[in-house]
């Protein structure tokens, strides 16, 4: 995985989803483009996520930014504590905020993914925090024609309604419903909508003004651009 020549620095993320989110961004001009790995058709996951980045900085990449879901951290410095732990004993956290540390002379900046805090993720008691908070907000906004997962705002309202009794029949009989990527795949159940999460993930951001991409992801676009200043790229 030899790095590429690019005016900034490459993004790792996890998985195909967070690729296709970063890209679609990038294509509608709300982030600024660079090289997103894993690429189209390469393994995802926390463990090759851990692999490419030791693969950049051994091909020489002296600046990264690293894009990861939330999941049960707390916060950033939690998460970016947790990313050294991942790559070992070289890694050294050199700030909190912005989340940065460094590893084999490279400076990898942490992006965490997710919406801690947001009205629509505390309406369903969502506690694991992902890029798929993201894709829940802008399912609010997926109504019309086809690829819209909604015909019209009364069907979307009827369909987070019910998503709202599903949820919680489904935790009174002991099933953990706290992911934001669970009630993506019930909403795209009601919908009879069977795409992966990274085709919705696509056609989402593809079908959003750019306008409503730069609201709803204003969090995550202000940690990246928080990351290329830091690794002085602003």
């Amino acid at each position: 995985m030899p790095p590429e020549e690019e005016p900034f620095p490459a993004i790792v993320c996890e998985g195909d989803t967070d690729r296709t989110v970063l890209e679609g961004l990038a294509a509608k001009g709300v982030l600024r483009p660079t090289t997103i790995y894993p690429k189209r058709g390469e393994r995802g996951g926390l463990t090759e996520q851990v692999k490419g980045i030791r693969a950049l900085v051994n091909f020489g990449a002296r600046g990264l930014i690293v894009a990861r879901d939330l999941d049960e951290a707390p916060d950033g410095p939690a998460l970016l504590r947790r990313l050294a732990h991942d790559l070992g004993a070289e890694a050294k956290v050199t700030s909190e905020q912005p989340p940065l540390l460094e590893f084999k002379g490279c400076k990898v900046a942490l992006v965490p993914q997710g919406l801690p805090g947001d009205a629509l993720m505390k309406k369903y008691s969502v506690a694991r925090h992902a890029i798929d908070d993201f894709l829940l907000r802008l399912l609010e906004q997926s109504v019309g024609e086809r690829p819209r997962l909604f015909s019209d705002e009364a069907a979307r309202d009827r369909a987070f309604y019910k998503l709202g009794e599903v949820r919680e029949l489904m935790v009174r009989q002991d099933y953990k419903v706290n992911k934001s990527k669970q009630l993506v795949f019930l909403l795209k159940a009601m919908g009879g909508y069977a795409v992966s999460d990274a085709m919705l993930a696509r056609q989402l951001v593809e079908g959003t003004s750019e306008q409503t991409l730069r609201l709803v992801f204003k969090p995550l676009t202000d940690d990246v651009n928080a990351s290329l200043q830091v690794l002085g790229c602003s």
